[in-house]
């Protein structure tokens, strides 16, 4: 089975993903936010940056989801947002896979599966990167194991999976300069999007004809 992106709401229903970029539960959020065209914000585990409570109340962001568990993101983080949303597993590779979840119920196709190592960042941000670009889904394994990846998906009872793509270099598993302009890009072109939505929604009210 194969979700039509033209069923996609993130203008109409604007959004905003929240992960703690220290954190190997961050990819599973990249990868939600590039393919709904959602803004990627950032926080610590245990504060919420100034920056990141002011842009989610600045432009009125009425649903956040916070992508990572507790370790990652702390409850007492999560209650400074309202209407947010966790999503989240026992192991960074169970939150992309409760990611994926929710991708597709938001309409994200699910035929196509792109897999990476939780272990590296760069394979994940790259992974997720090319998923938004066709329109797929990001699980996370051990190792980049596709066959544990299309496992889990199965497990979801989505429907067939087509193509399955494995992400896995042959570099370093750290965190390099690459990663963070990946997520920075991500994250200005959410933010973008979203303030375009909101422009043209505010256009549309104020020439719609008045009503008695």
């Amino acid at each position: 089975g194969k979700s039509d992106l033209g069923d996609l709401s993130s203008l109409e229903n604007p959004a905003a993903v929240v992960v703690n970029p220290a954190s190997s539960d961050a990819a599973a959020g990249v990868a939600l936010a590039a393919a709904m065209g959602y803004p990627l914000l950032y926080t610590d585990a245990n504060s919420l940056p100034a920056a990141t409570s002011g842009a989610v109340h600045s432009l009125d962001i009425p649903k956040v989801y916070l992508v990572g568990s507790s370790t990652s993101i702390s409850d007492a983080v999560a209650s400074q947002f309202t209407g947010a949303t966790r999503v989240s597993g026992a192991s960074p590779s169970a939150t992309s896979v409760a990611v994926a979840q929710l991708a597709a119920q938001l309409f994200v196709p699910y035929n196509v599966l792109y897999v990476a190592d939780p272990g590296r960042p760069l394979d994940a941000a790259i992974a997720a990167s090319s998923a938004a670009r066709v329109g797929a889904l990001v699980v996370l394994a051990p190792g980049a194991s596709t066959s544990q990846a299309q496992a889990d998906v199965d497990s979801l009872h989505l429907g067939a999976i087509d193509e399955v793509v494995q992400v896995r270099s042959t570099s370093s598993s750290k965190a390099n300069v690459t990663v963070i302009v990946i997520f920075v890009v991500l994250g200005v072109i959410g933010v973008l999007l979203l303030l375009a939505a909101l422009t043209m929604r505010k256009r549309a009210v104020e020439a719609a004809p008045a009503t008695e």
